[in-house]
């Protein structure tokens, strides 16, 4: 094989895993599941943007506390969060979530 080829190959494999790394990490952002069932959820007055994503992956109300942290990082919505009580869906997506309680 010609170092042309294989260069080529190689070019196409990485753009294959960096098309399924995207599409799996686009999943995380998804909604945990259908149900439309609100479940209670409270940020506390002080909490980290962490603790808020941990709080919010245990309560199952997103699927992945690391997904929902870069999420509001990237969107530059980290020092936006609002303690206070609120009703969430797992039918939400993190970014529907992320928008909740940063509003």
């Amino acid at each position: 094989m010609s170092l042309g080829r294989l260069l080529a190959a190689l070019a196409v494999l990485l753009l294959l895993v960096a098309l399924g790394a995207g599409l799996w990490a686009r999943s995380l952002l998804e909604p945990v599941s259908g149900s439309e069932e609100a479940v209670a959820f409270e940020v506390p007055p002080g909490a980290s943007l962490g603790q808020v994503a941990r709080s919010l992956e245990d309560a199952g109300i997103v699927k992945s506390a690391l997904a929902f942290e870069l999420l509001a990082r990237w969107r530059e919505r980290a020092a936006d969060l609002r303690a206070g009580e609120y009703a969430l869906a797992p039918s939400l997506g993190a970014e529907a979530v992320l928008e909740r309680l940063a509003a």
